[in-house]
């Protein structure tokens, strides 16, 4: 009766090892989607910034052409 507690705590120890390994897989793949969510806010950023420049450009332009 002995072992087959002992053998059922070490099954448990390793089965939360296990656990705990997928864990720290998951927070790495959670910190591989908050990369993938910079990179999205940057490109948004840059492309706004971008039409931003070409729109203010292009005013600058009419502005002069009328003038």
């Amino acid at each position: 009766m002995q072992s087959k507690t002992e053998n059922l705590n070490i099954m448990s120890k390793s089965l939360g090892l296990r656990m705990y390994n997928e864990k720290s897989k998951g927070s790495y793949l959670a910190l591989s989607s908050d990369v993938k969510v910079v990179v999205v806010v940057v490109v948004v950023v840059v492309v706004v910034v971008v039409v931003v420049v070409v729109v203010v450009v292009s005013v600058v332009l009419l502005v002069v052409v009328a003038a």
